[in-house]
């Protein structure tokens, strides 16, 4: 069943979602929902049982106990940043990370792609079968056709767009959330959404040594990814 957040009244979020995409609010589940799949499990069929006490206990070992250690899920720790929520693996640190420059041909001769990334200092961790720790990615991309865009992208996962109040919110510095709408790229990846609003993104990143950007998840609510942005260069 859709749920409906009690704050700022978006509706048809999908079940398993933890926290509004358009706010972060927590999401309150129907009571009447929740007793109706216990109600459901509670009816369950012998095959059920036999699957619960036979496949289920096997697969965990095969996925859980045979893993290498470097796999071994991390437990998920809540950090606060200035009123914007994101989960960071507990003792991974933080890396040092600098503006990496490119340029390559349009396969149809209109010119030089350009490009600016940087990799975010925290990385998030999602639910299987996305788990795992990871960064995210920010570009600044210029082509000599279809403009300029802000991309932001993870190594596994999907981002929520589409959707009605879809925003990536950013704060520059200390300063007041800015939010920009967010959408698909045009090869539609779900690794990778667009910040629309490229010269005003821009132009505020000039002026910040840091930046944060809360963006939703499908099933996974909304996380934070910071980025040090100081020493853009001019890259036309």
């Amino acid at each position: 069943m859709p749920l409906v957040c009690d704050k700022c009244g978006l509706a048809d979020i999908a079940e398993v979602a933890k926290y509004c995409p358009r706010c972060s609010t927590a999401l309150k589940k129907d009571a009447l929902s929740s007793l109706s799949s216990k109600g459901d499990r509670k009816s369950g069929s012998v095959m059920k049982t036999v699957l619960l006490f036979l496949v289920i206990p096997s697969f965990i070992l095969a996925v859980g106990l045979l893993r290498p250690p470097g796999l071994v899920r991390v437990a998920v720790k809540k950090v606060v940043l200035d009123n914007v929520t994101t989960s960071a693996v507990p003792g991974n640190g933080i890396i040092r990370t600098k503006w990496n420059y490119d340029s390559y041909p349009d396969q149809k001769g209109r010119g030089q792609i350009l490009t600016a990334t940087l990799v975010s200092r925290n990385t998030v961790e999602f639910n299987f079968p996305y788990d795992g720790a990871q960064h995210a990615t920010l570009t600044l991309y210029k082509h000599p056709k279809y403009g300029k865009e802000v991309l932001l992208s993870i190594e596994k996962g999907r981002f929520l767009t589409g959707v009605p109040g879809a925003y990536g919110n950013v704060c520059f510095d200390n300063k007041p959330v800015i939010e920009f709408p967010i959408e698909a790229p045009a090869d539609h990846r779900p690794t990778h959404v667009v910040l629309k609003g490229y010269d005003e993104f821009v132009n505020e990143m000039k002026k910040s040594s840091k930046i944060r950007i809360e963006v939703p998840f499908k099933d996974e609510g909304t996380h934070v990814f910071e980025f040090s942005v100081a020493g853009l260069k001019s890259f036309d």
